[in-house]
């Protein structure tokens, strides 16, 4: 939640989201596993994949606290990982700039039709192919103006909203 907070914080990658176990599509997946976390150090590995499946990278971070982090009496306390958390946004984000532009629609398109195909299979089950390394390519486009496309962005409008009440609760806990 709190590199969401970052990354969101930093202008750089406009809406972002936690969710649990993938459970709805998105252009952009990033998973980080604890290595240690005792409140003085926190180790991570990152690994940062488009929807297409392709993997940017995968990176092991990680960082020490202050020890004047958890001091109470200091003003203007902030995240003791907060660094941490900004290290691993800007790694994303050069990535990301490096990334030719009508290769970012690309995965647009592909996170909508697997989204499609989520809930019309019938509909989009031909539109994308998976190769041997689980990587999604587009093999043809529906229409504009398809009926069920359209309706399927409309699903897509309302998950998005059921997303954003999960963060609301991921911002209590």
């Amino acid at each position: 939640y709190l590199l969401m907070d970052t990354m969101q914080n930093s202008g750089s990658w406009g809406t972002v989201r936690v969710i649990p176990q993938r459970q709805s599509e998105m252009d952009l997946w990033v998973d980080a596993e604890i290595l240690q976390s005792d409140g003085e150090n926190l180790k991570l590995v990152v690994k940062v994949q488009d929807s297409s499946g392709k993997v940017w990278y995968t990176k092991k971070y990680s960082d020490v606290a202050s020890k004047y982090s958890y001091d109470t009496s200091l003003p203007n306390r902030s995240e003791p990982f907060q660094a941490l958390y900004n290290r691993i946004s800007n790694d994303m984000l050069v990535f990301y700039r490096q990334i030719d532009p009508n290769k970012i629609r690309t995965i647009r398109l592909i996170t909508e039709l697997k989204f499609a195909k989520e809930f019309s299979a019938d509909a989009f089950s031909d539109h994308l192919s998976i190769d041997k390394n689980g990587r999604y390519f587009i093999t043809r486009l529906p229409a504009d103006d398809d009926p069920v496309l359209l309706r399927v962005k409309q699903i897509r409008e309302r998950d998005y909203m059921f997303v954003d009440t999960l963060q609301e609760y991921y911002a209590s806990f």
